[in-house]
């Protein structure tokens, strides 16, 4: 009766596995896993015996390699292949990237599926596109499309090699049926299989290449068969050593005697700090009446020492570690949740806080209803009274015109006059409308009041909780870029443009004013430069806070609520362009006060910390010409320039070491010369430099290799570059006065 057993418990309830796969090679079993919230997926390796050996979730820059695992297999040069839901994802042995397959032609969507291997070290995979099997080299070049035309396999899921018949199986989703198909020959398989190639195969001789092995040379340390034992110990050297295989390095090599140089040294001198000396040694002068020991029993005593160090680190350190990766990889699972809970405790509160105003400014509202009143009701008062004598006036007036007319004699003589009553006019009203006098706001007061975040609390300082975590997100480039927004900033001459948040850009001119926009082209802020010119070059700090750089006082300044404050000040140099660096530093270009020179200057806070201006040579790494030299930092944090007067792109790793220079990329469209200015990176570490003269944007990898232009978006003299959190592309066009906003990654 079959039965089943637990291979492997998960002892973390968020990461669900979504594909396994046994190897043949290793006996390792690989399972790919994944999170819902926040999604994170990995692929673990464990051994027979369910011990976890290998987690591979990121890449050397810290991204993540992977985005929903479907399949995955592991080919013959140890190479493990993850079919990713719109990619195939290849990493080696150790877990290093290699390459990504986006499926051929180029652009084209791959939706894969199934994937394996066959003898060839080919990867297959299924793609539900177009319904083909995609065969590709181990190095993920396209070969060709399997099972196209008439052979229809639907929506082709699983996919399996069969080493022993050397045919494909392709299961169908759409009617449940399997079709087997044959594009190698056994005599191709066969061939795959020969030692020089395989790792599959028996052992053979390293003499001839042919024959399986039989025995070993225990001081030359190679395979022998039979016949070549013979030819090997021929040579006449009388050191060699032939054991059979299965007993091979069980000779020990002793080594050399100083003194005696055709002796071996087998012993160990234990009142000379236990050095090897050989039989000859010992009856010698030197050593006389002193303690020896046999080399064999103190390296049998290694040994059995070293033996017992690996099963500690593998049976108790390394599970150790394992527990303590495994508990810190639930904390970065649960971190998003719980700081989460911490920004909807602080909105819940902000939101109490509108409500207690709302109240607040409803009750101050009715009171001025209330005084309304009065106030209406005293002014109508008065407008009666005179409303009252008004009529009063007119019936006397009326009186006096019957009287005109009138010829009789007692109307006339008794008639008395009203002038005095009517000439005591009434007090004249003049009511003052109240005033609303606010109270000045005490800023830190209403901080304080509002709530307090408390500190980052760790168990060891080693184990310090790093909040900056890097968007580790796999995007690729679109096929078509897409322009998103046109932001109009009125500047006759636009220079500069660096990210703010949230869809707002800072920018600076030809003019003294640095404007902040939104992404509906509405001002937002404006600070002006108080030394009246314009600034050479803006960036925007970890808190938030615009810096800019002033080139005729010297300096490079900080934008805090409004007030300017000075951050550093030169001598005999004057500040360029800037880059706010991934942990908060900040990198200045800077140039000679004769234009002769120019470099790169990396500051904490004010305080100086490296400087990068010359290569191993002694050369300089930068044109001496005073001409734009924009700056960034990639992930890896290199710092590349974008070198206007030496038309090249120049990067150099953290240490100032040159690793390259990008000096254009040939096309026939393209016929202008390659002259850079602006240049920012992306998530992925791609590098975007602007090209003023073809008014274009380059791609390039972190290693300087061309990917692609940005050229269909109407760019004109594109000049200043940057990108937001979502990896959109800011763009600033000089002559214009515009910033676009492009997307360039899917």
């Amino acid at each position: 009766m079959n039965t089943t057993t637990t291979f492997i418990k998960r002892t973390d309830l968020t990461w669900e596995p979504r594909c396994v796969h046994w190897s043949s090679f290793t006996g390792d079993l690989l399972v790919g896993m994944c999170t819902k919230k926040p999604k994170k997926c990995k692929v673990t390796r464990y051994n027979h015996r369910g011990q976890l050996t290998q987690t591979v979730q990121y890449d050397s820059t810290g991204l993540e390699l992977y985005s929903r695992p479907l399949y995955l297999t592991e080919n013959k040069n140890g190479d493990v292949v993850v079919s990713d839901f719109t990619a195939v994802v290849v990493t080696d042995r150790s877990g290093n990237y290699r390459f990504t397959y986006n499926g051929h032609p180029s652009g084209s969507r791959l939706r894969p599926r199934g994937v394996c291997t066959d003898a060839l070290s080919h990867i297959l995979v299924c793609d539900v596109s177009t319904k083909t099997v995609h065969m590709l080299d181990r190095n993920g070049q396209f070969l060709s499309h399997l099972l196209t035309g008439s052979q229809e396999i639907g929506d082709s899921c699983g996919l399996s090699y069969d080493i022993n018949s050397h045919r494909l199986l392709v299961g169908s989703e759409d009617n449940n049926t399997v079709v087997i198909c044959r594009y190698i020959t056994k005599q191709d398989a066969l061939r795959a299989m020969d030692p020089r190639s395989s790792a599959q195969d028996v052992h053979r001789c390293d003499l001839c290449e042919i024959a399986i092995l039989h025995s070993y040379c225990d001081f030359c340390h190679v395979n022998l068969c039979k016949p070549c034992v013979v030819d090997h110990i021929s040579d006449g050297y009388d050191k060699h050593k032939i054991v059979p295989f299965q007993e091979r390095r069980s000779t020990l090599i002793y080594p050399k005697c100083g003194t005696h140089p055709h002796k071996n040294c087998d012993l160990q001198c234990k009142n000379c700090n236990d050095i090897f000396v050989c039989s000859s040694c010992t009856a010698s002068e030197t050593h006389k009446g002193h303690i020896f020991v046999d080399v064999s029993e103190v390296y049998t005593t290694k040994k059995n020492a070293i033996a017992d160090e690996a099963n500690k680190l593998e049976n108790l350190i390394s599970p150790t570690y394992d527990e303590i990766a495994l508990d810190l990889e639930n904390q970065l699972a649960n971190l998003d949740g719980g700081y989460e809970n911490l920004t909807t405790a602080m909105s819940k509160q902000g939101e109490q806080w509108h409500r207690e105003i709302d109240i607040i400014i409803n009750k101050k509202k009715t009171e001025i209803s209330e005084i309304k009143v009065k106030h209406r009701d005293l002014l109508q008062k008065h407008l009666d009274e005179i409303k009252q004598i008004q009529a009063l006036i007119n019936q006397t007036l009326l009186a006096i015109e019957e009287i005109k007319k009138s010829t009789e004699v007692s109307p006339t003589i008794e008639y008395s006059s009203k002038t005095r009553e009517f000439s005591k006019l009434p007090p004249k009203v003049k009511i003052t409308l109240p005033t609303f006098i606010p109270k000045p706001l005490d800023h830190k007061k209403l901080y304080n009041m509002f709530g307090q975040i408390t500190p980052l609390s760790t168990a060891t300082e080693q184990n310090v909780l790093s909040l900056n975590q890097p968007n580790t997100s796999v995007k690729t480039l679109l096929d078509e870029p897409e322009l998103v927004a046109t932001i109009q900033t009125g500047y006759e001459k636009l220079r500069s443009v660096t990210y703010l948040k949230e869809d707002c850009v800072w920018t600076c001119g030809l003019t003294k004013d640095i404007k902040c926009f939104n992404i509906k082209g509405e001002l937002l802020h404006t600070v002006s430069n108080k030394s009246k010119q314009w600034p050479s070059d803006i960036a925007v700090d970890s808190d938030g806070n615009l810096l800019f750089s002033d080139w005729t006082s010297r300096t490079v300044n900080k934008v805090n609520n409004g007030q300017i404050e000075e951050l550093i000040r030169l001598q005999g140099w004057r500040p360029g362009y800037l880059c706010v660096t991934s942990n908060g530093d900040l990198l200045v270009i800077m140039f000679s006060d004769d234009e002769t020179q120019s470099k790169v200057v990396l500051y904490s806070g004010s305080t100086e910390k490296q400087t990068i201006q010359f290569d191993d040579e002694g050369k300089p790494l930068y044109s001496e010409k005073l001409k734009a030299k924009y700056i960034t930092e990639n992930r890896n944090h290199d710092i590349c320039v974008a070198d206007f007067g030496a038309r090249a792109v120049v990067v150099v790793n953290q240490n100032g070491k040159l690793r390259w220079r990008y000096t254009g990329h040939h096309s026939v469209t393209k016929k202008e010369p390659f002259e850079p200015y602006g240049i920012t990176t992306d998530s992925q570490s791609r590098i975007m430099t602007a090209d003023y003269n073809n008014h274009c944007i380059h791609i390039l990898d972190q290693d300087g290799q061309f990917l692609r232009y940005i050229d269909n978006c109407d760019l004109q003299n594109p000049f200043s570059l940057c990108v937001d959190n979502n990896d959109n592309l800011f763009v600033s066009e000089v002559l214009n006065g515009n910033v676009k906003k492009i997307k360039f990654l899917r």
